[in-house]
């Protein structure tokens, strides 16, 4: 080991206080064990501050390396750009809404990846940035931004650039720029779209059949449309000072008290709600002094309340000649019932005694073969008085059940009973055409109803049977509880001519006319089945038919084992 002289020493010391600022003279007189014991003093605080140092610098690198993996990988565009417009630095985010890889962008001017469209706006966004760089170049946190579109590789893209200075290198002035690259393009189509929307919607509304309104929270006119303006004669301009809803606007809706409410009112009522549009019945009174029977529609949005007027007046006119026709066919109608009622009355009697004159008649001739024709002639009375009596009870109660004055009584009814009678009943009928009638009825069959009508409906059906089934033929009369166990069914079988499915519907509708005879050239009006149709559902049942021409028909009555008071009254 070298040995150090004292002058080599002083020497030593000589250079670290020139390093350190030490006073030497101060130390030159001291002992060399303590000009030692300073040196090592300032040793050990340089290697303090070298290892300082060392972990300062790790730091700084460490900061620049998140800074760089944030720049790289944010979420937005970031391009770095010197004076000359070149581009020195690009992320990841830029490349991508680009579609262009970092190496083929590093080096290239900026400029290539601006759209044509927007070359000059872009121009001058950067020369007014270098200039206020330029001017104010201590403070470099001004910020610049300007929406333009980029130029991709298969896409241009609407973007929001931000460009800002900033210091990399050496100096205070600045020598690269920071630009920030927002995609904003389906903010911007977006936006172009609710534009379009808007422009057709306000052109619809200017254009629309219906009038439109708009008024604000304090009822001010906030616009209106072509059509309010034909309607009501009324503008913008002369409505600014008119209170129009409280002179003219008169609710006329039925559920309201006395069929009109002020304009307070309807407002409260229709006019606050966010949810739906409200509707109600109004007269407006024009600018001429006319009137118009209108719909109404309130719908709020937010502090504006939207009117839409549709102008009803012709269907008001209409509604009313309606109303005043259908009074008038109710009072002919009526009428002609009541025509029907005495009409049938007042036939009845004389029916009734030349019905009993030619039973007379035939019983006096009875055996008398001299007087054969005329016994014949008797039979043929008889027989004519008899049907003109059923078409009379038939025509006057269908006039009374048209007219709601039938009284329907509830009595427990045996509709086996009623079947088995009015075979019976139409016995000589059957015999006269050679025609067998077959019952099958259940035991005691009991219904709650009128028996006078419910006999009525049995003798109505099997006469239409008879009616129009062929010499030598069966006819079924059917009496069961259906398969449910709550109704009884009455169905009447024949295997006459049958029906058209397309005449069906005609015979139990009043308006419609299907008359045709008998096997036997009988008349037929068509009121038996009317009646049947009317009994049937004033017991709260049902009347149907099936049929086939040449095969015969089936008509099914299904009436409820319940009572059937509240229907008959």
């Amino acid at each position: 080991m070298k040995e150090y002289t004292q002058d080599d020493l002083r020497q030593l010391v000589d250079s670290v206080s020139h390093m350190k600022g030490l006073d030497t003279e101060s130390l030159r007189d001291k002992p060399i064990d303590h000009i030692l014991e300073t040196l090592s003093v300032y040793h050990q605080e340089l290697e303090f501050q070298n290892r300082e140092l060392v972990r300062v610098q790790e730091s700084l690198q460490e900061s620049e390396r998140k800074f760089a993996e944030l720049f790289y990988q944010a979420p937005v565009g970031y391009i770095i750009i010197t004076e000359d417009r070149t581009i020195e630095d690009v992320n990841y985010a830029f490349c991508v809404l680009t579609g262009v890889d970092k190496q083929d962008i590093l080096e290239k001017p900026v400029t290539d990846f601006i759209h044509p469209d927007f070359q000059d706006l872009f121009y001058m966004f950067l020369l007014k940035l270098f200039r206020q760089t330029q001017a104010r170049h201590e403070s470099l946190s001004q910020e610049a931004s300007i929406t333009l579109r980029i130029q991709g590789k298969t896409a241009h893209p609407f973007v929001k650039l931000s460009a800002s200075p900033t210091l990399l290198g050496s100096g205070k002035t600045p020598q690269h720029y920071k630009i920030t690259v927002t995609d904003i393009d389906s903010q911007i189509r977006k936006e172009h779209a609710l534009s379009v929307s808007e422009h057709k919607f306000r052109s619809l509304i200017r254009t629309a059949p219906i009038g439109f309104l708009i008024v604000d929270h304090s009822d001010k006119i906030v616009s209106m449309n072509e059509r309010f303006t034909q309607l009501t004669g009324f503008t913008t301009e002369t409505m600014s000072d008119m209170d129009i809803f409280s002179d003219h606007v008169v609710c006329t809706c039925k559920d309201t008290p006395d069929n009109k409410s002020d304009w307070k009112t309807l407002k409260s009522r229709f006019g606050n709600s966010h949810k739906s549009a409200q509707v109600c019945s109004c007269t407006f009174c024009c600018a001429d002094g006319s009137k118009l029977f209108t719909h109404l529609t309130f719908l709020r949005v937010d502090d504006l309340l939207i009117l839409s007027l549709i102008d009803f007046t012709s269907q008001h006119a209409l509604e009313k000649s309606l109303k005043e026709a259908n009074n008038e066919l109710q009072l002919l109608n009526s009428q002609m019932l009541k025509l029907l009622s005495v009409i049938g009355h007042d036939l009845r009697s004389p029916i009734a005694a030349i019905e009993g004159f030619a039973g007379l008649l035939q019983d006096e001739l009875e055996g008398d073969e001299t007087h054969a024709p005329s016994l014949q002639f008797a039979g043929l009375i008889r027989e004519s008085a008899q049907k003109a009596h059923n078409l009379l009870f038939n025509l006057v109660e269908w006039a009374k059940v048209q007219s709601g004055k039938v009284d329907l009584k509830q009595l427990p009814v045996n509709i086996s009973k009623l079947a088995k009678e009015s075979v019976d009943f139409f016995e000589e009928v059957a015999a006269q055409k050679n025609i067998t009638v077959l019952l099958e009825a259940e035991e005691d069959l009991t219904i709650t109803g009128d028996p006078v009508y419910l006999a009525a409906l049995c003798r109505n059906l099997l006469s239409n049977a008879l009616k129009f089934s062929y010499q030598d033929s069966e006819v079924l009369i059917k009496v069961s509880t259906a398969r449910t166990g709550e109704t009884i069914a009455i169905e009447v079988q024949d295997k006459g001519i049958g029906i058209d499915k397309m005449h069906v519907n005609k015979l139990f509708a009043p308006g419609e006319k299907y008359n045709r005879s008998g096997t036997n050239g009988e008349l037929s009006s068509g009121m038996g089945l009317l009646l049947c149709k009317e009994i049937t559902e004033k017991h709260q049942g049902t009347i149907s038919v099936r049929s086939e021409p040449g095969a015969g028909s089936t008509f099914v009555v299904n009436l409820p084992l319940s009572g059937t008071e509240d229907n008959c009254n």
